[in-house]
């Protein structure tokens, strides 16, 4: 496993809030219902309000932190339901909050569309990602919050909060998710 550099600098940036509500794409599951992977309830299953996007499509994932604890988050992307997802995996400086940093492990699945993404002052924030160029019925996205005040990191553990959106990505969709910003946002 590749281990991944320099999150130093992401880390000392990241020293603002945690617990999580996804506020776009619609949730699968409501406010408080985000600490088990890999959508936040045990047995999750697919809801009711599904979000049709088209393939390919770059959207902003907005999401609001309303209790604090530093840490990134993750988005990711199942194309047929949320078995692909994965936590990530801590492989240095994993036991101790007083070590410097600690490290990840890259993600290998696939799945990753957004990751270590800063932690920011700002109560909502948001990151672009672009979807797959797939289409699908029955695919889901994901937002990890990682916190980094819950060590040690285990699996299952105390140290992240899920939520999930459920989407349709059809080609003859059109979505108004917005648009990014004059940098082109963050994917």
């Amino acid at each position: 496993m590749a281990i991944v550099a320099g999150l130093g600098v992401l880390l000392a940036a990241a020293s603002a809030s945690a617990h999580v509500e996804l506020l776009s794409p619609a949730p699968r599951h409501p406010l408080n219902e985000i600490k088990d992977a890999p959508c936040g309830v045990p047995g999750s299953v697919r809801g009711e309000e599904i979000t049709v996007l088209s393939p390919g499509a770059r959207i902003e994932v907005r999401f609001r932190e309303y209790v604090e604890h530093p840490g990134h988050y993750r988005v990711a992307f199942d194309v047929d339901g949320d078995d692909d997802f994965r936590d990530p995996v801590c492989v240095e400086n994993c036991d101790d909050r007083r070590q410097p940093p600690m490290a990840f492990a890259e993600d290998e699945t696939g799945a990753v569309l957004a990751d270590f993404v800063v932690d920011e002052e700002a109560e909502e924030q948001s990151v672009w990602v672009t979807l797959p160029e797939v289409e699908c019925e029955r695919c889901t996205l994901q937002l990890i919050q990682v916190m980094y005040d819950k060590r040690p990191y285990t699996s299952p553990g105390n140290d992240n909060y899920y939520a999930c959106a459920d989407l349709a990505l059809r080609a003859a969709a059109d979505e108004d998710m917005g648009s990014p910003g004059p940098d082109g946002g963050v994917g």
